[in-house]
Parts: C-alpha cells; sequence; structure tokens
C-alpha cells in the first residue's frame, strides 16, 4: 500500500496529469497499457512506480469518479475541480448533475415528438 499512498501524495500538477490519463481510458488521451502509465510516469517526472500500485490507484480512481464522467461530465472540468467536488461530497455532486440534466426534461427529447416529413 506504500505506493499507492505515494501516489495519493504526488504534486498536484502530476496527480490531475495522471487523473486525466485514468479517466480518459486507453486512446489519444488516456494510455495503451499499464505498463505504458508506469513508463510514462518514470519518463515524464522521474517517478518510479510498480505497475500494481497503479493499477490499485486506478481502480480506486475510477471507482470515484467514474460515475460523474458517464453522466457527461467532462473529464478535465472534473480534475480541474476534483478538490472541490471531493469537498462537496461526490453523491451531492451526482445528484445535483442529475437534476441539471432532467431539470430541462421536456426539452431534452422535443426532437423526438417533431414531425419528420418525407
Amino acid at each position: 500500500m506504500g505506493q499507492v499512498a505515494a501516489l495519493t501524495r504526488l504534486p498536484a500538477p502530476i496527480q490531475d496529469e495522471l487523473i486525466t490519463r485514468i479517466l480518459s481510458g486507453f486512446g489519444a488521451y488516456g494510455f495503451g497499457t499499464y505498463d505504458d502509465l508506469v513508463q510514462w510516469l518514470l519518463d515524464t517526472h522521474g517517478i518510479n512506480s510498480k505497475r500494481s500500485a497503479l493499477w490499485r490507484y486506478s481502480k480506486a480512481t475510477r471507482d470515484k469518479f467514474e460515475r460523474l464522467v458517464k453522466l457527461g461530465m467532462p473529464v478535465n472540468h472534473l480534475v480541474k475541480n476534483r478538490c472541490l467536488i471531493e469537498a462537496q461530497g461526490i453523491a451531492k455532486v451526482e445528484r445535483e448533475l442529475m437534476r441539471r440534466l432532467t431539470e430541462k426534461s421536456d426539452s431534452l427529447y422535443a426532437y423526438l415528438d417533431e414531425k419528420v416529413t418525407p
């Protein structure tokens, strides 16, 4: 658990980059494999971490924030405001996001009521 704890104490800019890569998943903004993530930390920031520690950190990060991403919160907004989100409580932020998404539910699906002319 020592290496996972060390990852939680990274400087904020590095932690923000790491969380962005984790929540963005695979591909251009995310990462290919956990080995790639380990290599990126070492090459870019000189931080040596074990693959298993990064996996545990990634799992905890995804468990904490992935629902907000699935509800449509942009990853960059989430990462920028993660301390505020955690301070307010993730469940509270989820409820507020759901409320805002459903607040104008009649207009969200208004296009379904439009008549289609051939």
